[in-house]
């Protein structure tokens, strides 16, 4: 999938940085695959961008959003949630790859 100009550079935070308020603007994302994509409304392209070490380090919002991915479970719960597809992930290689594609699946 190519990157659309309409694509949203985002940054996956952890679970745990979000109950200790670390981000509070986090939206959560409902990833599916993008062979699935048509079959929604609405949905958000994103490009991955790496997580910052620290979140006093987070870059600005207008340069990139925190997200955390949930699934269907918790859609119901969760207020605000969009549908999301990556389409593109520029971070660096240094995740495992099982880790890696639970954050891409």
């Amino acid at each position: 999938m190519a990157t659309a100009p309409s694509a949203e550079t985002v940054y996956f935070v952890p679970r745990r940085d979000i109950l200790a308020g670390s981000y509070p603007l986090a939206e959560p994302v409902l990833l599916v695959d993008a062979d699935l994509a048509d079959q929604y409304v609405g949905v958000r392209e994103l490009v991955v961008a790496e997580t910052p070490a620290q979140p006093e380090q987070a870059p600005h919002l207008t340069e990139a959003l925190p997200v955390f991915a949930i699934d269907w479970r918790e859609a119901a719960n969760c207020e605000g949630v969009r549908v999301a597809v990556v389409a593109q992930d520029v971070r660096a290689s240094t995740l495992c790859e099982p880790t890696r594609s639970l954050v891409t699946a």
